[in-house]
């Protein structure tokens, strides 16, 4: 996988989609940080489908039984 600047893909655009069409993956920095990933189109592509079922939230149960406000109280008082 090459990398390379933003600066850099502008000077030299055509080599870089010469080594992308020949199957290699290039990503793109500004300022050393990765800010895109230009790869053959096709590789490894996103298949996106509608969901089948609708999300239903559900109660959850506590962790504990203890109220926190208790617990913290009982916490404070052990330092003093």
């Amino acid at each position: 996988m090459k990398t390379t600047s933003v600066s850099n893909l502008k000077a030299h655009l055509s080599e870089m989609l010469r080594a992308v069409k020949a199957g290699e993956e290039v990503v793109v920095l500004e300022h050393r940080r990765p800010v895109a990933l230009i790869r053959p189109h096709g590789a490894d592509s996103m298949i996106l489908r509608e969901a089948t079922t609708t999300y239903t939230p559900r109660e959850l149960s506590p962790l504990t039984a203890t109220d926190p406000v208790d617990a913290l109280q009982d916490e404070r008082s052990e330092r003093w």
